[in-house]
């Protein structure tokens, strides 16, 4: 098998493996009456676990800054989300989850978990540590090509 065809197979993987993420997200969505880009607000400030701008979250989405306060002000309306003044510049606004938004956060990462856990059941705990090993390597690729 060449390289180009290898690397159209790891693409149908890596494709594959983000819709299966993207499914669990979808009906984890559909429970919680959040949509997609609220959810995924409420996993970067959990995953973060510290406050940041509209500015920064707008940064991960790649989408103005005006498309995510609006994102963030539902959130807010909702009681996930708390908005603040930084202490260090008053006319930086942050956000940060509630306790609301972080259990929500907490039951989604749980879920996720549980279905990574399900995934690594099925393999030696050599072959875990390697399909973890090699996983890191082709994101620090990746994001090297983002550079």
């Amino acid at each position: 098998m060449s390289i180009r065809e290898r690397a159209k197979k790891l693409d149908k993987i890596l494709f594959d493996l983000f819709k299966c993420q993207w499914q669990q997200q979808h009906l984890f969505s559909e429970v919680s009456n959040l949509n997609i880009k609220e959810l995924f607000t409420i996993q970067i400030l959990g995953i973060k676990n510290d406050s940041a701008t509209m500015s920064e979250l707008a940064d991960v989405f790649s989408i103005p800054a005006t498309t995510m306060t609006s994102i963030v002000d539902r959130l807010v309306n909702k009681e996930y989300l708390t908005r603040f003044r930084s202490k260090k510049d008053r006319r930086i606004v942050k956000v940060s989850l509630s306790p609301k938004g972080r259990e929500i956060y907490e039951q989604q990462y749980n879920l996720l978990l549980e279905s990574k856990m399900t995934v690594l059941k099925i393999l030696s705990k050599e072959e875990q540590q390697d399909l973890i090993s090699l996983m890191e390597k082709v994101l620090i690729n990746f994001k090297n090509q983002l550079k």
